[in-house]
């Protein structure tokens, strides 16, 4: 009898083969500015350029262990090479497929913890947990930035933004753990899961016992105030770094820009990003760099050199590494899923 086949993932392999596509061909689409900002890289000093890589390596890098962190609330461990090979891989997902690259991308995560087996509810903290963790921090740190710029609009529309974004977040955080509100929200959860279960998506089960229990597993979880204050650090670190890797490209140009004003032209571009438009916001992105330094007072030739720098680490050289690590990480499970099988057809077999 043949050896059982596991069910595919739900990231089918017609998604990931789409993504790599995607990305192939937006890499063919863009190779004119692919090979200018290759081009530009000759004016880009070699020790910056070398830091710009150092600095979106530690983006990634912090990123990694700030889930890691998150997954040890549930008991669990999470090495720091898995932590940082998912990282990329999910991040290839992300940003290779438009609109819907994100949610892939969460699914990608959940799956490949639960492959290393995280219970459901570790699975699930770590994820909304880091996702609420580092939406936050991005708002801390363009708050910062427009605060430091000096310029009385942009320090209350900072200051406001990162207030809202905080207290939204702890509002969820407590609707988890107070009753009257953990109430309201298990009835919209149960709400949600009974709609999907009519289009015959999972979870399976009661609506209301399955939406119970995963309410009551999350809030099992906890973080001493230690960890919520590495986990706070590691988010902010995070952005700060990305943020870094375009600072370091236009030092390596020779353009000298105010820090906060450099910070706030980079979130221009990170919320450009967020609109997942395009794989990987191509274009969308480009131009709203190139825009807010030149709002920034950078002449446009600088301001585009230093944004292909910047665009050419940060997206398509963690691209390229991304779904290397993808494609590892399959062949590894691929190989340790039909190790069992072949172990099973050799064994031995009853007699008569």
């Amino acid at each position: 009898m043949p050896p059982h086949r596991s069910q595919p993932n739900s990231l089918s392999a017609a998604a990931v083969a789409l993504g790599i596509v995607a990305a192939l061909g937006f890499l063919w689409w863009q190779r004119q500015l692919l090979w200018r900002s290759v081009l530009d890289l000759r004016d880009l000093r070699w020790e910056w350029a070398l830091a710009a890589i150092a600095a979106e390596s530690a983006s990634m890098a912090t990123f990694a262990r700030m889930q890691a962190r998150l997954v040890r609330a549930g008991g669990s461990r999470l090495h720091i090479s898995s932590a940082v090979a998912i990282t990329y891989a999910g991040n290839a997902i992300s940003v290779s497929l438009p609109l819907a690259g994100s949610e892939l991308s969460v699914g990608y995560t959940y799956r490949q913890y639960l492959a290393r087996g995280f219970d459901a509810a570790t699975a699930a903290w770590a994820l909304v947990v880091g996702g609420v963790a580092s939406t936050v921090a991005l708002s801390v740190v363009v708050g910062v930035a427009a605060i430091s710029s000096g310029n009385p609009g942009l320090a209350t529309a900072g200051a406001v933004a990162a207030g809202l974004l905080v207290v939204g977040s702890v509002m969820i955080g407590a609707s988890l753990r107070i009753a009257r509100l953990a109430t309201l929200v298990e009835r919209v959860a149960t709400l949600a899961v009974r709609a999907a279960q009519r289009v015959r998506l999972p979870p399976a089960g009661d609506p209301q016992q399955v939406v119970h229990k995963a309410r009551r597993n999350l809030t099992s979880l906890h973080l001493t105030p230690v960890d919520w204050m590495i986990v706070a650090i590691l988010a902010t670190t995070n952005w700060a770094a990305d943020a870094a890797c375009l600072i370091c490209c236009l030092r390596g140009l020779g353009l000298h820009l105010s820090l906060a004003r450099a910070v706030l032209a980079w979130s221009g571009g990170s919320a450009a990003a967020s609109l997942g438009l395009t794989p990987g916001g191509i274009g969308v992105v480009e131009a709203a760099l190139v825009a807010s330094l030149a709002a920034a007072g950078v002449h446009s030739s600088v301001a585009t050199s230093a944004v292909f720098a910047y665009r050419l680490i940060s997206l398509w050289l963690v691209l390229a590494v991304g779904w290397g690590v993808y494609l590892v990480l399959r062949r590894h499970q691929a190989t340790s899923r039909s190790e069992p099988a072949r172990a099973d057809a050799s064994g031995p077999t009853a007699t008569d």
